[in-house]
């Protein structure tokens, strides 16, 4: 099931449920977020399940962190460790203003250290450094980071492909 909006989806979910003999039905393949899941009379009856259908491994780090839009400002240096591709390891100066960032390589102390796929995972949007943080998958050496590049970073719809192959 795809809809562009939220209405849509309503409209089409009830279009399926009011079917002649409909008593029961599901819907797969749905982001995390989607309103259709607030549409359920008794949310206790769906059975959410989390499937991996998205992922997500940062190639070349300076052109994936400023080609994205960002949701807050942001300035930190973050340590990333890559034992795949040694370019994208080391220590980085983030800034983050009106949406956009520059990423440049620096000698200052790190702010935060995380591994690239941690910093991918994140770069979706979705899974946020806080609750990295709280995993014990990121280190924040300075008080006030986590919180700062959880905020930039968190977009306002989870990440969905629901193109599957």
């Amino acid at each position: 099931m795809t809809a562009v909006t939220a209405q849509a989806s309503r409209r089409l979910l009830a279009t399926l449920r009011d079917f002649d003999l409909v008593n029961e039905m599901w819907v797969e393949g749905v982001p995390l977020d989607d309103p259709s899941v607030a549409l359920a009379k008794d949310i206790r009856v769906c059975e959410a399940r989390l499937v991996d259908g998205l992922w997500l491994r940062i190639l070349d780090l300076p052109a994936a962190l400023t080609a994205r839009e960002y949701s807050a400002d942001a300035d930190a240096v973050i340590e990333v460790t890559d034992e795949q591709l040694p370019a994208n390891a080391g220590t980085w100066r983030l800034r983050i203003s009106g949406g956009e960032a520059s990423l440049s390589r620096t000698d200052d102390a790190a702010d935060i250290a995380l591994m690239i796929q941690d910093l991918s995972a994140a770069y979706l949007g979705f899974d946020h450094f806080r609750r990295q943080q709280a995993a014990g998958l990121l280190t924040e050496r300075t008080p006030g980071t986590v919180q700062a590049l959880h905020a930039a970073f968190t977009a306002y719809e989870a990440p969905f492909a629901n193109l599957w192959f």
